[in-house]
């Protein structure tokens, strides 16, 4: 489908691996960029300086993601009004020498994760909000069905402090929402939603075999 969004911007995704490296995940939010003409080098760098943050963010043990999750790489790639990198554009691409392994705790299930709501001031339409989604979680619902208040906070803070890091960048003029549908629309974030309540991502289990055991009837 092609897309029509207001103008060329940067699309940060953060990526990893679980499962014994069986299968990948990845979560990114879009930016408004500080430059009208974006290079290579600026995404290189950008890429670069989320490393650190983006560790941090990952390593904390209250993210309270799956033990058998990896952060394995961030890229930072310049995206056109028609959704596609422009011709000869080279991805800035940071890898962890070595993969950084989630916090010990339980690995929860594949398709179980928290989503992360990005809010605009536009109260509903196109760039209205936008999400990603975290690597799978551990948290166990309580008896009501959600987890606690203090675990969603626990998640938001961690991610807001991320997203802060995203802004204070010097390559980056604002996170922001974008919409390629109809006349396209953005938007800038201005704030952050995490609820209570355990999400489900079914493509983070594309590739467990199932190994069944069948029984004669």
């Amino acid at each position: 489908m092609v897309q029509n969004y207001t103008a060329p911007h940067i699309l940060i995704t953060v990526q990893g691996d679980a499962w014994t490296s069986t299968e990948t995940w990845q979560f990114g939010v879009r930016v408004i960029p500080t430059n009208v003409i974006v290079t290579d080098s600026d995404c290189q760098n950008l890429a670069n300086n989320l490393a650190a943050p983006t560790q941090a963010m990952f390593s904390a043990a209250a993210l309270k993601i799956g033990v058998t999750n990896r952060l394995m790489a961030i890229k930072v790639a310049r995206i056109n009004e028609d959704g596609h990198y422009p011709p000869d554009h080279n991805p800035g691409v940071y890898t962890y020498p070595t993969p950084i392994a989630a916090p010990a705790g339980q690995a929860g299930l594949p398709q179980a994760t928290m989503c992360v709501t990005l809010l605009t001031n536009l109260p509903r339409g196109l760039a209205s909000r936008g999400r990603f989604f975290l690597p799978n979680t551990n948290l166990i619902p309580s008896g009501d069905g959600r987890i606690t208040t203090v675990e969603a906070d626990s998640i938001e803070s961690l991610v807001r402090t991320w997203l802060l890091a995203v802004n204070a960048s010097s390559e980056v003029d604002a996170i922001a929402v974008f919409s390629g549908l109809r006349e396209g629309r953005t938007a800038v974030v201005n704030r952050i939603g995490v609820g209570r309540v355990i999400d489900t991502m079914r493509s983070r289990r594309r590739s467990l075999a199932e190994l069944r055991s069948p029984l004669n009837l």
